[in-house]
């Protein structure tokens, strides 16, 4: 991916009920990588039960995580 340029990524989680580590990982990879790269990612809408295991894991700290009432703008800190 040499010379790509920043790159956003929204993730809207409202229709996931689930999530396990592996997927909580995946989650974390891919801000990295985002991130990495100049870009932005949003976890937009995670679900009670999502949001819980991001906030147990510390995700929370890493990840910019969004509800359906927060503001659009991303330079907002993250959900606590």
């Amino acid at each position: 991916m040499a010379g790509h340029t920043a790159a956003h990524l929204v993730l809207d989680l409202a229709h996931v009920g689930f999530l396990d580590c592996a997927g909580a990982r995946t989650l974390l990879w891919a801000d990295g990588h985002v991130c990495g790269r100049g870009g932005v990612m949003v976890i937009r809408n995670p679900s009670d039960l999502v949001l819980r295991l991001l906030r147990l894991l510390r995700f929370d700290r890493h990840l910019l995580i969004r509800r359906s009432g927060d503001a659009a703008g991303a330079s907002d800190p993250p959900v606590r």
